[in-house]
Formats: structure tokens, C-alpha cells, sequence
């Protein structure tokens, strides 16, 4: 499996991240954390960086010029341009004001379309596609499209050719057909196996960033019981 993996965790198991994962998925918003920000900085150089907006931790993006400073600090391998959690309009509009800012040369840009449908979302597809093909790398499937990101996985990748990225994981039966789609699924965040780990196993339940806590232990057995199950 070529797909690359980010199990975000609690801030006080921080370390397993770079115990479990491919990458680290650092949250923008969270850099106010001291102690956050040293952890990134500090396995930087270890591990490939993408830096997410926190639109959907935090409820919405983090400001595009704050952001921008971030990103031109950090100079991470890929960057997830500003988004709006299902709304297309909200999501189009930052992403044009995103990309009006010069980037690092070497960060890749994933953009996230949203929507409340599948005909929002196909339609915020092809608008930020027609304005910025060269300029986006990536194509996040957000989570808020579960159950049809099998559909809209294609549909994506016959319309750009780019690659595309997860964006969480609700649910890993959906993931086998994903993965058998032929698309190129480049990478894939989610906190899904700590979830697990901590028993927060509802489709909508959330690790608490600040408060939770996950052993090494019970998170090796919830990351190898994820890839049993989403094995093709």
C-alpha cells in the first residue's frame, strides 16, 4: 500500500505520532501551544510535515495571514489550503484569497472542496480547479462527504489527474473500495485508532486534543487492528 498515514493524537501522547505515522498532520490553531510547537519543530526534519488550517478542530479557519507566516516559517511539505467545513461558497472565497499570497516554492497545496451535497461539492471541485490547476497538488476528500468518498475520489481524479488525500476516517469500511479504486490515494489522517483506543468509537466522537491520554500499548493494538480492517 503506497498510501501514506498520519495518526493524530492527544497532546499529552504526542510522541506516538512519530511512533505510529508516515507524516505528521500538524493543526495550524494549535502552534499557540507551546508545547505543540516544540514537538513539530523538534521532529521536523524526521518526518514529512503537512499543516492543516483547523477548520475542522477549531470550527474555522485559522486567519489566512497568520497562516500564510506560519507556513513561511515552517516551509511545510504540503499545506491545506483554507476551507470552510461544508460550506462551497465560504470555501471558494478563501481559497481565492489563500492563493493570492506567494508560497514556498517546495510546499505542495492540497485544496479541500466542500459542500452540503454531492453536486456542491462537484461543482466547488471544478470552480477551484478551473482557476488554480497549476497551482494545487493535492485534492482533500473532506470528512463531512462520508459516505460517497469512494464516488467523488474518481470523480476527482478523472477531472484533475492529482493525487488525493483522506481527510479523517469515520468509518474504515469505506476505505477497501477507496483504496481498490485505482485512484492514486497519496495520504490519509485520522485520529480513528486512538478513538479506538480511548473506546470513542461513535461516528461522531472526538479525541479532547488537551485533556486525553493513550498508552503506547493500547495504541499499537488500535493501529494494527486499523489496518486489518482496511486491508484490500
Amino acid at each position: 500500500m503506497t498510501c501514506k498515514f498520519s495518526f493524530e493524537v492527544p497532546l499529552k501522547s504526542l510522541e506516538l505520532q512519530v511512533e505510529f505515522s508516515d507524516y505528521i498532520f500538524a493543526i495550524a490553531p494549535w502552534f499557540e501551544n507551546e508545547t505543540y510547537r516544540n514537538f513539530v519543530h523538534e521532529h521536523r526534519s524526521q518526518l514529512p510535515l503537512y499543516l492543516d488550517n483547523g477548520a475542522y478542530e477549531q470550527g474555522a479557519s485559522i486567519d489566512i495571514k497568520k497562516y500564510i507566516e506560519l507556513i513561511q516559517t515552517l516551509r511545510p511539505d504540503v499545506v491545506v489550503a483554507p476551507d470552510v467545513y461544508s460550506d462551497s461558497k465560504g470555501t471558494i472565497k478563501l481559497t481565492r484569497q489563500f492563493f493570492k499570497h506567494s508560497l514556498p516554492a517546495d510546499t505542495k497545496v492540497m485544496i479541500v472542496p466542500q459542500g452540503h451535497s454531492i453536486i456542491e461539492w462537484t461543482r466547488c471541485l471544478r470552480i477551484l480547479y478551473s482557476e488554480f490547476e497549476n497551482r494545487f497538488h493535492l485534492v482533500g476528500i473532506p470528512r463531512v462527504m462520508y459516505p460517497n468518498r469512494l464516488f467523488l475520489s474518481v470523480y476527482s481524479f478523472k477531472l484533475t489527474s492529482k493525487p488525493v488525500h483522506i481527510l479523517g476516517c469515520p468509518d474504515p469500511s469505506e476505505l477497501p473500495e477507496i483504496f481498490d479504486s485505482g485512484v492514486p490515494i497519496e495520504s490519509l489522517d485520522t485520529s480513528y485508532p486512538t478513538r479506538k483506543a480511548l473506546g470513542k468509537v461513535g461516528l461522531d466522537d472526538r479525541i479532547d486534543f488537551f485533556n486525553d491520554r493513550v498508552s503506547f500499548k493500547s495504541m499499537q493494538k488500535a493501529v494494527e487492528e486499523f489496518f486489518q480492517l482496511i486491508q484490500t
